[in-house]
């Protein structure tokens, strides 16, 4: 439960201790009632054990005491039960603002076009072949305490292979291939939900939570699903701000980075706004691993200005190289200074994928693959349609050859 509702979690948990405290204190009052009215074999019991007699006054105390203990007991659970739900702060007035990056350190930049491209390509290469059971979890409050806040959880397996990629639910899979994405569903037999023909490029659209899978993955060397690789080697974005915080150590520190988006609008990514800044916090020491992130001066469609800033924390696999872990994606509403809206995403511990390689593709759930659009008979239509419009170009350049040995030859 998001911590935007302090005042209904404060009222819970101080219900939930009145009610403890109370039925401990009639248990209490009961049991000393009941001592007062006679000597009780458990009174005996205690004396002997204890090698003299007890007072009906005294064990009432102990009895006292043991409810006080117990009440105390409930307490800190019902505390850490409240403080261990409000562990995603939705709804706190807190800034998402992000490092001051001044001036640009050439030498940061060498160092992070080279050895931090070099790293990004490594670990990708070494994020195949695996499955992961993965966590998402969006929450959001934007009722500035006048009603609950919203919260969706999914849960899924994400499987990475040479074939493509699934994300798997009970009675849904997700998948996609070099070819296209789909998204088949389960009641007596499987059936189709969605299909785009397209691949990874299509998984937004019919590739369902595959897409989820892919943007918490690609964390390491991105800026929220833009890979800051393809930012330094693009001229729609300029880097404003590049250089290394101080560290006690004597090693490189943290990395910093800042861009700015000067294409135009939207182009392949709707989060791509003139003027918006993206910056990032890299580890120079651990592969140039971005730990937090965020862009300021971005605004939704309502015209509202939001800052955004993604944590990253991550584990280690396969013989020693990186994986994520969790990623904490939080929105803040800059007018209003509130964090309206958080998405988590957890990982766990990835292993050796074992499935067969049909099983991204629709005829392992029993559908044709004719049911994709452009594939079928809407590809055999578009290849005859490409074979006609190469063969008019040749034909006219046949012609212009023609005219042109014709002008240049020698007059009867």
């Amino acid at each position: 439960m998001p911590i935007s509702t302090q005042k209904k979690n404060c009222f819970i948990r101080m219900t939930s201790l009145a009610i403890c405290a109370f039925a401990l204190e009639k248990a209490a009052r009961g049991f000393f009632s009941r001592i007062q009215a006679t000597q009780t074999p458990t009174v005996s019991r205690v004396g002997r054990c204890l090698g003299k007699p007890l007072s009906p006054e005294y064990v009432a105390c102990l009895c006292v005491l043991s409810a006080t203990s117990y009440f105390w007991l409930a307490a800190a659970l019902v505390f850490a039960m409240g403080r261990s739900a409000a562990s995603t702060p939705v709804g706190e007035m807190r800034s998402l603002k992000g490092p001051v990056i001044e001036g640009i350190d050439r030498n940061c930049v060498e160092q992070l076009s080279r050895e931090g491209v070099a790293q990004w390509q490594k670990i990708w290469r070494s994020l195949s072949d695996f499955e992961v059971d993965f966590s998402y979890t969006i929450y959001q409050d934007y009722s500035d305490g006048l009603n609950s806040p919203q919260e969706n959880h999914i849960d899924f397996i994400y499987c990475s292979g040479t074939a493509g990629k699934l994300a798997i639910e009970p009675g849904t899979v997700s998948g996609t291939n070099l070819r296209y994405a789909f998204t088949v569903g389960k009641a007596n037999e499987w059936y189709l939900r969605n299909c785009q023909a397209g691949g990874d490029a299509a998984a937004g659209l019919a590739g369902g939570n595959v897409s989820l899978g892919d943007a918490a993955l690609q964390s390491f060397g991105s800026i929220w699903n833009t890979r800051i690789a393809d930012m330094l080697a693009s001229q729609d974005w300029r880097l404003v701000g590049a250089g290394f915080a101080e560290s006690r150590s004597g090693n490189r520190g943290i990395a910093r980075v800042k861009f700015e988006y000067c294409g135009k609008s939207g182009k392949g990514n709707p989060t791509w706004q003139p003027g918006a800044t993206y910056w990032a916090e890299l580890l120079p020491e651990k592969q140039w691993i971005v730990t937090r992130a965020g862009i300021e001066g971005l605004r939704d469609g309502g015209g509202v200005e939001l800052r955004i800033q993604e944590t990253q924390r991550y584990q280690e696999w396969f013989e020693g190289e990186i994986f994520p872990a969790e990623s904490v994606l939080e929105y803040e509403e800059v007018v209003k200074g509130r964090v309206t809206e958080a998405h988590v995403g957890r990982f766990g511990v990835p292993r050796r994928l074992e499935r067969p390689e049909e099983q991204y593709f629709l005829p392992f759930y029993g559908i044709s693959e004719s049911a994709v659009p452009q594939l079928g008979v809407g590809a055999a239509h578009g290849q005859r349609v490409q074979l006609a419009i190469t063969g008019l170009i040749c034909l006219v350049l046949a012609i212009l050859v023609v005219w042109r040995r014709q002008a240049l030859s020698p007059r009867q």
